[in-house]
């Protein structure tokens, strides 16, 4: 992970950010490109190249897919000019903080929708930019929920566009259709227990469970779970708050697996 030293500026805000996930800062999207291809591979994947710049998004499970689903996605640059090649955002998985260099959208698709569920973090909004030097690939793997139904459309691109678009607008794109319905072999289920979630998972979402966490009390903020991260076993337990009154709140789900959610006041 490289971040430029020349950020564009340096202004850090502290404060609550209530349900805003930089997984889904939005950007303008792209119809794609006539060089978009689909390639085999587990997954649907597709492929552009523009400028002497080729990226390419490759979906790591197959189908069929489900409304509430979270999608592994892998998704690269190579940069084939003698220019280095800047973009705004960190060079690996977005957070519920920081948006990555690349990323990737959840467009078309019709009703039923599936809303991220909100967890309340405390960020500090420094602006990153990511060099791809000449030669050189990034690949940044994303987990990418799908919010959408039906006729389904995943498209790669930038975080935003406060820098100038390396691939002009043609950036990958994957159709595919999601399911309404969570299959029962894909569910996740939460029993909260006092300061202790029970999870209920197929057998085959143990070895890949992920969560993330928030906890906040009187005088006290934590946010050190606003990313996924591995989850070892089915039992999720209440971070420490040194003050009264803590407000838990979590999400948890595995690739390929329902995303579920739930919070606990004391």
């Amino acid at each position: 992970m490289r971040f430029a030293s020349n950020l564009l500026v340096a202004v850090v805000v502290v404060g609550l950010i209530l349900g805003s996930w930089a997984l889904f800062g939005a950007y303008p999207f792209s119809k794609g490109t006539s060089a978009s291809r689909i390639v085999s591979g587990s997954g649907p994947a597709a492929q552009t190249q523009a400028s002497g710049l080729q990226a390419s998004m490759h979906v790591l499970i197959s189908g069929p897919y489900f409304l509430s689903e979270l999608l592994p996605v892998d998704v690269s640059l190579t940069n084939h000019t003698h220019q280095t090649v800047a973009l705004e955002g960190i060079n690996r998985t977005a957070d519920l903080c920081f948006s990555s260099a690349l990323m990737v959208q959840v467009t078309a698709g019709s009703n039923p929708s599936f809303t991220f569920p909100r967890l309340e973090v405390g960020c500090t909004n420094p602006a990153f930019v990511t060099e791809v030097k000449p030669g050189q690939t990034i690949t940044i793997h994303q987990y990418v929920p799908l919010t959408r139904s039906r006729e389904v459309t995943l498209t790669m691109g930038l975080s935003s566009l406060h820098l100038p678009d390396p691939l002009k607008g043609h950036w990958p794109i994957v159709h595919m259709q999601v399911n309404p319905q969570v299959p029962q072999d894909r569910a996740l289920s939460l029993q909260q227990q006092q300061k202790q979630v029970m999870i209920s998972i197929p057998a085959g979402a143990k070895a890949h469970l992920l969560y993330m966490q928030t906890i906040n009390c009187e005088s006290y903020f934590d946010s050190g779970g606003d990313h996924w991260m591995p989850l070892s076993t089915t039992v999720l337990y209440e971070p420490t708050c040194p003050t009264k009154r803590p407000h838990w709140e979590y999400i948890v789900s595995a690739p390929g697996y329902s995303i579920v959610s739930g919070n606990h006041i004391t």
